[in-house]
């Protein structure tokens, strides 16, 4: 079935279904993954477009500079909260399978309980 060349050929079974949905090593799922080909921009919040409502902002995209220290909007922004030393990258990204290589210090949404979004990822 598979080359005699190819580690499949040297690992029975090679695939083993499992009708659980926990997270475990060895698990090929969907998740999104950046383009490796793109360069960074960062996402600057300025500030309020009106001082006394949280529903709009401003923003400039620009390329990540890391010589550049961003600083906090004069007017902060309640849903975009800036923390000292960070900074919001923005990417593509694409739906492709992963596969899982470990676990440790990672906590399961669907096990925690938190639910899975009814909407669809493509229109």
């Amino acid at each position: 079935m598979y080359p005699d060349d190819a580690i499949q050929a040297f690992v029975r079974p090679w695939w083993e279904k499992d009708g659980s949905r926990s997270l475990c090593r060895g698990r090929l799922m969907d998740a999104f993954v950046p383009h490796a080909d793109q360069d960074p921009t960062v996402f600057i919040v300025e500030g309020r477009t009106v001082a006394t409502a949280h529903e709009q902002f401003d923003f400039r995209i620009e390329p990540l500079d890391l010589k550049v220290r961003y600083r906090p909007p004069k007017i902060p922004v309640a849903a975009l909260p800036q923390y000292p030393g960070e900074v919001r990258v923005l990417y593509r990204a694409k739906v492709r399978k992963v596969l899982v290589v470990g676990t440790r210090g990672w906590e399961d949404p669907l096990e925690a309980g938190l639910r899975r979004s009814t909407e669809s990822r493509h229109p």
